[in-house]
């Protein structure tokens, strides 16, 4: 599977209902790194995943350190593209929410970034 050979890439062992999108993938990465380097172990990674439309990083064990890195590769995210990275805004269609660029998405309904 794509998403676990990114996770094993990166020093993780993937659960079964950990994801990440392909645009979203160079931000994880540089997180995962981050968090690890701040004296994290590997196994204090609980999830890492896309819910409603953002990136949900949560950790087993947690310091304010480790969750600033988690707020700032969760808000680069509410603005990048899950497909392909590029500028994007929150998209609903048929009840997903996603975080599309113009090209990639799919619905006409559209949410402004922060309301």
């Amino acid at each position: 599977m794509e998403d676990d050979a990114f996770f094993l890439k990166h020093g993780l062992s993937p659960q079964y209902d950990w994801d990440c999108p392909a645009g979203w993938r160079k931000t994880v990465a540089k997180a995962i790194h981050a968090i690890l380097e701040a004296g994290v172990k590997p196994e204090d990674f609980g999830q890492i995943k896309s819910k409603l439309g953002g990136l949900c990083i949560y950790m087993d064990v947690n310091s304010p350190e480790t969750q600033k890195l988690i707020d700032l590769a969760e808000q680069a995210c509410d603005a990048q593209c899950e497909e392909c990275g590029k500028p994007a805004r929150l998209t609903i269609f048929n009840g997903w929410q996603e975080t599309l660029c113009e090209k990639h998405r799919r619905g006409d309904y559209v949410v402004e970034n922060g309301g």
